[in-house]
C-alpha cells in the first residue's frame, strides 16, 4: 500500500479500514451475547492500535519524513567534512610534518 501514489492511497483508504469496522462491529455484537468486558476492551484496544500504526504510516509516507531526513544528514556529512577539513589539517601538521624534514 505504501507504494501506491497519494491519490490512489486515499481512493483505497476505505478499503484498507473496512476490516477494522468489521472488527469493531464483532466486538460491540459480542458484548451484548455476554462476553466479558476484560476482552471484549482488550480486543478494541488492539484494534485501536493498529489503527494509529496505519495512520502513522500514512503520514509518514504522505509527508516524506525519512527522506527529508535522509537528505539532512547527507548535506550536514558533506558540507561539514568541507567545512572542518582544514582545521584537522592544521591540527596534523605539525605532528607529521616533522618526518619529512
Amino acid at each position: 500500500m505504501l507504494k501506491l501514489t497519494p491519490d490512489e492511497f486515499r481512493s483505497r483508504e476505505k478499503e484498507m479500514y473496512a476490516p477494522f469496522s468489521k472488527k469493531s462491529i464483532l466486538s460491540m455484537q459480542l458484548s451484548e451475547l455476554g462476553l466479558q468486558s476484560g476482552a471484549i476492551s482488550r480486543v478494541s484496544q488492539y484494534v485501536s492500535k493498529i489503527i494509529i500504526a496505519i495512520d502513522n504510516m500514512k503520514i509518514i509516507h504522505a509527508h516524506r519524513t525519512p527522506v527529508t531526513l535522509r537528505t539532512y544528514s547527507k548535506v550536514f556529512i558533506y558540507v561539514f567534512s568541507i567545512i572542518y577539513a582544514p582545521y584537522f589539517f592544521a591540527s596534523t601538521f605539525h605532528e607529521y610534518s616533522a618526518q619529512l624534514e
